[in-house]
């Protein structure tokens, strides 16, 4: 019987590690500021005690929030573009979406379905808020409890903040106040503001930060106490008031003044001999006349043909946001395709010729010897000689 020997072998295994410059290689997923140019870069506050509202870009469509702990913001649905500075987002904050007053909406014939979220969290964060549209611009407002604000566009409001900030619907007044009326001679207790009574407002109060959403460029008017300004209703973005009924002792629809003619009793006739010559009159002239006296004794007429202008004349003291409707900062971008757009012909026409753009060429004639011509395109001259010949 045979005998089977096992022998055994140990066998060490040891981990070479890498050096310390290739792990730090591996593990650095980013680069340095200095290597990123020409973007701005989002800033953020670790500890916050206030909430801070900015505006980014140019036109300033994104807006840049942020927020303290145990603060909510609210922002319309759909304008959420990003939320950073917080480590853990599912366990530290918390999304919620919420119907803006819809029954409100409803009574004031607006849309219901008016829907913003709300975030609050635990630790300070931050979020980018888009106004949905390079035509749009994001302009911010801070309440400190002194001043009531008026938002009339609806939907304008696109994020706001503040625990004691209160965001409410009222009716547009019909008619100016007594106080109004008395410093308007012109006007009666009986004049229309200019806004349907049917619709409403966004009034907001307390303390808070509001970021409003208007077309085109926002620009801020300070209207002092005596002064009057005349705004065109689309235009008119936001208002300061005193109160919720406030508007009524403000704004005052704006109506085309009527040129009263004063009538003298038509004297007895008396025979005159008129020795001045006799001018004629042409036929266009007096359907002219015709038209205009037509125009000024029918106002619904005049709207019709040269366009209804809504406006509205407001009285100070009072600070109004106006919205432009056409964003004029985008017309600072300049494209420079269009500028390398030029026609060819259009160069052709422009290019004076000189001496060094003309060939000149020698044929022999019998008669003539040598002839010396010159010619801006030289296959036309050949074709021309190859004929003759």
């Amino acid at each position: 019987m045979s005998r089977i020997r096992i022998s055994q072998r140990l066998i060490s295994i040891s981990l070479n590690p890498f050096p310390a410059s290739n792990i730090k290689a591996l593990d650095s997923t980013s680069t340095n500021d200095s290597n990123i140019q020409n973007v701005q870069k989002l800033l953020y506050e670790t500890t916050l005690d206030t909430p801070q509202l900015t505006t980014l870009g140019t036109p300033p469509s994104i807006l840049l929030v942020n927020i303290p702990p145990s603060v909510p913001i609210y922002l319309q649905k759909g304008s959420l573009l990003s939320v950073y500075n917080c480590k853990d987002v599912e366990a530290e904050l918390k999304i919620t979406s919420e119907l803006f007053k819809p029954w409100k909406s409803i009574e004031m014939l607006q849309s219901p379905f008016n829907i913003y979220s709300k975030l609050i969290s635990t630790v300070p964060f931050s979020v980018l808020v888009s106004s949905g549209s390079k035509l749009k611009s994001y302009a911010t407002v801070t309440l400190d409890g002194s001043t009531d604000w008026a938002v009339l566009k609806p939907k304008a409001i696109g994020a706001y903040i503040g625990n004691t900030l209160s965001v409410s619907l009222y009716r547009y007044p019909r008619t100016i106040s007594k106080k109004l009326a008395s410093l308007l001679s012109d006007y009666t207790i009986k004049s229309k503001t200019g806004f349907s009574p049917w619709k409403g407002y966004t009034f907001l109060t307390g303390r808070g930060h509001v970021g409003l959403c208007g077309d085109g460029s926002i620009y801020n008017i300070n209207v002092e106490e005596g002064e009057k300004i005349l705004i065109h209703q689309k235009n008119l973005l936001a208002i300061t008031v005193n109160g919720p009924y406030d508007l009524q002792n403000c704004i005052v629809k704006h109506s085309k003044p009527v040129v009263k003619t004063s009538q003298h009793p038509v004297p007895e006739a008396v025979e005159v001999v008129d020795q001045t010559p006799v001018i004629v009159v042409p036929w266009y002239s007096k359907v002219l006349n015709s038209l205009k006296t037509l125009l000024n004794k029918t106002p619904k007429v005049d709207d019709f043909l040269v366009g209804k202008e809504e406006f509205v004349t407001v009285v100070g003291p009072r600070n109004i946001l106006l919205q432009s409707s056409y964003n004029t900062l985008l017309s600072t971008v300049v494209d420079t395709t269009d500028k390398l757009r030029i026609p060819t012909t259009q160069l052709v026409q422009n290019v004076k010729q000189t001496s060094k753009d003309v060939l000149s060429y020698v044929t022999i004639s019998p008669t003539k010897g040598a002839v010396f011509e010159n010619t801006p395109d030289f296959k036309e001259s050949v074709k021309a000689i190859e004929k003759k010949i």
